[in-house]
Formats: structure tokens, sequence, C-alpha cells
């Protein structure tokens, strides 16, 4: 197990108290207070999300784990500056659902000149609400910045993306992999993605929209997930595991999956906005 440093990366000095923050990424610790020094939580709402998320399951990712701009070059950053300002058509510094539809039309038009259809205007409105994770109704430019820097980074080989994870992260992808390795002989095969899946798929349950009383208590219900939605979620997961299979050998290996993973992986360390997680 990795455990997390116990000196402050900013100051340098051991940590007794418990305003204490570890990035579950690189596994560094933050005083609170240097935290705020360097303005990284100078606003008393980024300091209660932060305090939010670290306390979570999913963890809390320090400023520079979760910039993925970091891991641009300066021509990809420039890239992603003139293109921001291409979206931000009234120079607001923030891009509304109008100017991101209507850019992708404009995009669309001047590629095929035809007129833009509809279930393409509706695909654009929905990345819109994928990007806005904070759910403001606009994007702002670290919104833009981290969703653009993935599409950046998927372009490079995927040997490079293993080697920006941090050991924290190849460790937890290495439980992941042995998971999904039932046999326990370093390869996943089709069919023991589908059994592993299948099994943790069925031992979720669902919130009941019943509900009933027992002994003057209020008591919700549970019932758990369909045989049918098991066994679709569990084929669509096992399909994403085997697209690994690089060499077509009808198994993945470790290295295959570790891979694989990397975009996932980086993907998700910027921090969930205050928002989606206060609606989770």
């Amino acid at each position: 197990m990795l455990e997390s440093d116990e000196v402050c990366f900013i100051c340098n000095v051991y940590s007794t108290s418990t305003d204490i923050f570890t990035c579950r990424v690189c596994m560094k610790s933050f005083h609170e207070g240097c935290l705020r020094k360097i303005g990284d939580l100078s606003a008393e709402v980024a300091r209660l999300h932060a305090n939010a998320i670290s306390k979570s399951s999913i963890g809390w990712s320090c400023y520079k784990c979760s910039n993925l701009s970091l891991l641009l070059t300066e021509d990809e950053m420039h890239e992603i500056m003139d293109l921001f300002d291409d979206y931000d058509s009234n120079q607001d510094t923030q891009i509304s659902l109008e100017e991101y539809v209507q850019f992708k039309e404009m995009q669309f038009v001047k590629k095929t000149k035809d007129r833009c259809p509809d279930d393409l205007k509706k695909l654009a409105s929905d990345e819109f609400c994928m990007i806005d994770r904070d759910k403001t109704g606009t994007i702002d430019w670290w919104e833009f910045l981290n969703h653009e820097s993935i599409k950046m980074l998927a372009r490079r080989d995927k040997e490079e993306l293993v080697a920006i994870l941090s050991p924290k992260e190849v460790s937890n992808v290495r439980d992941k992999f042995k998971a999904l390795d039932v046999d326990n002989d370093g390869r996943i095969t089709e069919y023991e993605a589908q059994k592993a899946f299948f099994d943790w798929f069925g031992k979720l349950a669902i919130k009941d929209q019943s509900s009933d009383t027992v002994n003057g208590r209020h008591r919700s219900l549970s019932k758990s997930l369909s045989e049918e939605t098991v066994k679709n979620h569990a084929h669509n997961m096992t399909m994403l595991v085997m697209e690994a299979d690089a060499d077509r050998n009808r198994y993945v290996d470790w290295e295959e999956f570790l891979k694989n993973e990397a975009i996932y992986i980086i993907s998700s360390r910027p921090n969930l906005s205050l928002p989606m997680l206060v609606k989770e």
C-alpha cells in the first residue's frame, strides 16, 4: 500500500493537525493554511469544496495534479487558447450554450457546405452540458481547458501516457486488473471480464420509488437490477476492456490493460465540481 507524505509539500513541515489535505494522485500532503497562502483555497467555498471531496470516496487532487494543462506543450496551449476565443464570440470569457452550438454548426457548414442537422446540434448541446461541470449554464476557461487538454493528450502514444501516471494511479489500475483476472494468470479473457462484471452489477441495488412504514418508521425500499440490465451492463463493460487487446490474441495482458486505462485515469484527475458532488 502506498503511503502519503507526512510532510507538507509547501512548507516542508511535519503535520500534527487535522487541517491536512492529501492528494489522491501524487500522495503529497498540504496544510490548509499553506494552500490558502498560495491562493488555492482563498475562497470559503473552495475550502468547503476541498474538505467535502477529500473526505469522500473519490478523494481530492492538488493544484498541480488537477491542472491537466501542465501536461501540455506550449503549442498545444496556444491552440486551446485560440479555440476558446473562437467559441467565445462575444469575448466575455464565458462560453454560452448558444455560442457553443453555433460554433459547432459553423464548423459543420464550413466543412460540408450543407445545413447542420438537428441531431448534431443535440449532440453539441449534450457535450456542452458535460463540459459545464459546475452546472452554471456557461463554460469557463478552466472547464474548457481541462476538456480540451484531455483531447490533446488522447492524441499521444499510449506509452507516453503511461509514463505520466503516478505510482498511486498505477497501483489502483493494478487492483482493477487483478479483480478482472479471475484465475490470476496475468491476463484477462472475455469470459473472465464478463463474469467479474456480471457478479459486480448483480450485487448492485437501486432505490425503489415506493416505500413503507414499519412500527411508525418510514423505510425506503431498494430492489436488485433486473437480470437483463445486469447482462447488458456486463457486456458493455467487457467490450470496453477487450478493446485493449491490441495484438488480437483474445486476451488482455497487464501492459495492454495499463495502456488502455491511462487516458481515462488522467482525465479523472480534476476535482469534481461542488454542485455535482452535492447532487451525488
